[in-house]
């Protein structure tokens, strides 16, 4: 075995074709991350000519010129052979050293045990325990936080679409259904429109009361990661919107008149009645939207696609118009793409990790949960000390914080 540093086109090749293939693990988010004072290495193991291992790792200066490395979501190899990752993490830990590096943190993209869609771990089922005993023999440190997501939400996409809706929770299959009526199309932004999204995220998350992205990050992720992003936006056509709303209320007052007033129908004519009502306020507040513009921007989201799966990151939703359901309809469309794009995997991305619905973030989870899927859990996040620097710096840390 020898340890090379690659090409980029060398990682790339190998890392599309990986069992842990990752949007983190890529040249586009070694792009990305250069905004931000990030350098890159691509560095791996070849085996007769043939790279057996790799990984992106990313090196930032901190305090007294020395790096942090930094592999997010990887580094990419069977973390199974010992022998291997015996031989990669030696190499590293003289590589990182011979530049001016104290750390490396890394975050497989490796389940830590598998579990179902309610989050409860799967009798029998899959587990890599191994993996964390060998690292920790290595010398790796668990960490106890993410800078990536540890928990996660992924529907199988390589079912047939009926059965995927099939097994969706009644609700979301009648607010999917619901926003299907509602007139509704999906517009995917170019750069010039960027903006669009931004005010959508900024809305929201002052609603919420979290912060929110910059419009330059979301520009700098479009240009890193090009056709492999997608900012997705839902709009609503009012004038078609009206128009069916007025061929209901229509067709509602030809039951009423249609239909007996006697003792019989007096069920029937009251729920007519009720339905006649809701569809004429439906209608007024259309006419008062109209008054505004001919089509409203109901929600969006950012998407990347790459390797085997559709990642869900970021999204954002006027509240005044939750109730035409755009999210309902933005999610079937993807689900639907990934589908008819042969996509194995629809990864719904970060949920909270706690299933108790009293967490502040329960709503996250049971959202995604309802349109089916399981709970994924990651190893979590390894520190392999390489400076005695290390531990000054976590002293440091750790009086800032007492302090």
């Amino acid at each position: 075995m020898k340890f090379e540093v690659l090409t980029e086109e060398e990682f790339s090749t190998f890392a599309e074709t990986s069992r842990q293939a990752n949007f983190m693990q890529t040249p586009m988010t070694a792009c990305m991350r250069k905004h931000y004072g990030w350098q890159k290495h691509y560095l791996g193991v070849k085996e007769n000519e043939k790279i057996v291992a790799a990984g992106l790792f990313l090196a930032k200066k901190r305090r007294f010129n020395y790096y942090e490395f930094y592999a997010p979501h990887g580094f990419l190899a069977n973390y199974h052979d010992e022998k291997l990752l015996t031989f990669f993490t030696n190499n590293l830990k003289k590589y990182i050293k011979e530049n001016r590096g104290y750390c490396l943190r890394i975050e497989p993209y490796i389940i830590k045990q598998e579990r179902d869609i309610d989050g409860n771990i799967i009798p029998d089922g899959e587990n890599n325990f191994d993996v964390i005993a060998k690292l920790k023999n290595l010398g790796y440190k668990y960490f106890n936080s993410s800078e990536q997501v540890k928990w996660m939400f992924c529907l199988d996409t390589t079912r047939n679409i009926d059965d995927i809706f099939k097994n969706m929770k009644q609700n979301t299959r009648n607010l999917i259904n619901r926003s299907l009526k509602n007139c509704l199309s999906i517009e995917q932004l170019s750069y010039e429109k960027l903006d669009i999204f931004k005010k959508i995220s900024q809305d929201t998350s002052e609603r919420h009361s979290f912060e929110d992205k910059s419009l330059t990050y979301y520009q700098n992720m479009y240009n890193s990661f090009k056709e492999d992003i997608k900012y997705l936006i839902v709009k609503m056509d009012l004038n078609a919107y009206l128009d069916t709303l007025e061929k209901e209320y229509r067709q509602v007052l030809d039951k009423i008149s249609n239909t007996p007033n006697n003792n019989k129908n007096k069920g029937k004519l009251k729920e007519l009645n009720i339905t006649k009502e809701s569809i004429n306020n439906k209608i007024i507040e259309c006419k008062n939207l109209l008054k505004k513009d001919k089509k409203i921007i109901l929600s969006g989201a950012m998407f990347i696609t790459y390797g085997p799966e559709i990642i869900y990151l970021i999204s954002g939703n006027y509240k005044e118009y939750m109730h035409f359901n755009g999210p309902y309809f933005l999610q079937w469309h993807i689900i639907n793409y990934a589908v008819k794009n042969n996509y194995k995997n629809y990864n719904f991305y970060g949920i909270s990790g706690n299933f108790n619905k009293d967490d502040k973030k329960y709503g996250i989870y049971e959202f995604k949960k309802g349109f089916g899927g399981v709970v994924v859990e990651l190893v979590g996040t390894f520190v392999l000390p390489i400076n005695p620097i290390y531990y000054l710096y976590k002293f440091i840390d750790k009086i800032k914080k007492s302090g």
